[in-house]
Formats: structure tokens, sequence, C-alpha cells
């Protein structure tokens, strides 16, 4: 059988191949294969005590975690902490990761573990594997009492970095979860919004959860629809369109914030001509942000009408 270490230990393409020929060896030869691999890459190594049963199995584990933990505490390369990461997630360490996420929720590290797994779909329980860390940071965050801790700053890059072929069917009952905790607050957090934007499936229920509440319900759909807006302004009309069933008395604030994030001039001047057609009180904060957005000549017929109105302009 050919030399193991003659390959690539990193090269993720191989894992499968290398774990059954480590499984097919002797075993007393197996061990100290799995402890030479573990001292290269201990995620590796975790992936062949999968395949593995019987004697040194447990001695192995505790190796494994002990290199994969003193990897994570040098915190040296991004890709070298990522892989002791997941071996510890093979091993199901999951109190030893959720230790490294907590203790350095601020730093550079915690936040690249979590986007480079959570972007990596290439695993089969991928979906798996991103909910039990969404979980993770879920049950410690919900237990910080800080509204603004760094543990809600790595949330929210959980959500950003969550990918669109994320399957979540059977995940449902944990997105509620989560979901309810943030209506359940007085502030607004932005996984009112990122919630609905990654899992739109489950749009509906979001806004149903919302409405349970019955606490600031009109400001906080609102500001759900602004904020999807805002960070996809090509479906603006699409959002808007669903908003107006909502019956949630749509004032000159929401418009305003409406021209604001919209890319071009149409588009502002359609939203403004809709407020007149309304009949909302178009105020400075209108006016300034369409000037900003228009051509000369439809600047020049604002400012009258700004004048005719005894308006400021700053």
């Amino acid at each position: 059988m050919r030399d193991i270490f003659a390959e690539n230990l990193y090269d993720a393409h191989i894992y499968n191949q290398i774990t059954s020929e480590v499984a097919g060896k002797e075993k007393t030869s197996r061990r100290d294969i799995i402890l030479k691999i573990n001292e290269i890459n201990p995620y590796l190594a975790a992936l062949c005590l999968k395949k593995i049963r019987g004697a040194f199995k447990k001695e192995l584990q505790a190796s494994v975690k002990q290199q994969a933990l003193l990897q994570i505490k040098t915190l040296t390369e991004r890709d070298v902490v990522t892989r002791a990461v997941l071996a510890l997630y093979e091993l199901r360490e999951y109190d030893s990761i959720a230790s490294v996420l907590v203790k350095n929720p601020e730093k550079n590290i915690s936040r690249f573990i979590i986007q480079d797994i959570f972007t990596d779909n290439t695993k089969e329980d991928h979906s798996k594997l991103v909910f039990r860390f969404l979980n993770i940071l879920f049950e410690n965050l919900s237990k910080d009492k800080l509204t603004k801790s760094p543990m809600y700053g790595l949330w929210e890059i959980a959500l950003e970095s969550l990918p669109d072929s994320l399957l979540v069917s059977e995940h449902h009952a944990d997105l509620e979860k989560f979901y309810r905790f943030f209506v359940s607050k007085n502030n607004y957090f932005s996984s009112l919004h990122l919630l609905p934007e990654k899992i739109s499936g489950l749009f509906e229920k979001f806004k149903e959860i919302l409405g349970e509440s019955n606490k600031y319900f009109s400001f906080r759909l609102k500001n759900i629809y602004l904020n999807l807006i805002k960070r996809n302004p090509i479906k603006l009309w699409d959002y808007l369109d669903e908003i107006k069933h909502e019956n949630v008395g749509l004032d000159t604030i929401f418009y305003n914030r409406l021209i604001h994030y919209t890319k071009d001039v149409q588009t502002a001047e359609i939203l403004f001509e809709e407020m007149k057609q309304q009949g909302l009180k178009l105020n400075e904060i209108t006016y300034n942000t369409l000037i900003k957005k228009d051509n000369y000549d439809q600047a020049s017929k604002l400012f009258k009408e700004i004048k005719q109105q005894g308006l400021k302009l700053n």
C-alpha cells in the first residue's frame, strides 16, 4: 500500500481516500498513523477516528482534542484554526467549541472560523453543522445581558455568512426559536431582517411571530422592509408591494428612507410623486434627499416647490 504521508494531508479532496486506507490498517499501525496525521492535521485525524472502533480509540480522541486545542490556543494561521475547530466538531466537543468562540467573540479569528465553516458547503452534513454552530452561538448569546456585547456581533456575522444553498427544512424549530428571542427584545436587532432575507421561505412565519408579540409591530415591520430594501434595492418594488398589503401606515419617514435607498433618479422621482398622490407631508428631508439624487433641471423645479411651502434646506 502506498505511503499516506507522501500525500498532501491538507487536501480535502483526498480525505475520504485516506480515511478508508487508514481504517484498513492493522490496529497498532493504524494508531501510529493517526497520531502522525494528528500532528499535521487534527481534523483529518478526527475523520479517521470516525471509521474505526475498539482499542486505542479513546486514547486517540484525547490526543486529537489536545492537539486541536493547542492549535487554537496558538491562534496561528486562519485555515489551521478552522481545521482545529472542525476536529472538535467531529469529536462532538461542542462545549470546547463554545469556549473558543465565547472567550474570543470580538477577535477576528472567531469571525474567520464562522465565515469559513458556514460558507464551505462541500460537506454532506453542512446544514447540520451550520445549525449546530448557530445553536452554540445562540445559547451563549441568549445568556448575555449586554445587548451590545461582542457575541451579538459574532451572531450577525454568522447570519450574514449563511449560504443560499443551506437546507433548512429540518431546522424550522431552531429558526423560529431564534426569531422569537429577538422579537421579545425591546430593541430592534438586525436579526429581524437578516433571518427573513437569508431564509426567505420562512418570511411569512417570521411575520406571524412578529404579529403575535403585538409589540411595536408596525414600527418593526417597516424597519424590516426598509433594511431589506437597503440591502437589496433592486427588489424595492417587490418589497414595497408586499408591505402595502400589511396595512401598517406608510408615512413620510418611510418614504424618505425609500428615496434615500434608491439607486437611480427615476425610482426616486416615482416615489416622490407617489408621496404626493397619497397626501403625505413633504418635508425638508424629502426635498434634501431627492435633490441629492436629481439632475439640475428637476432640482430647479424642486427649489420652487420648497420656496412655495416655506421650507428650509440644509
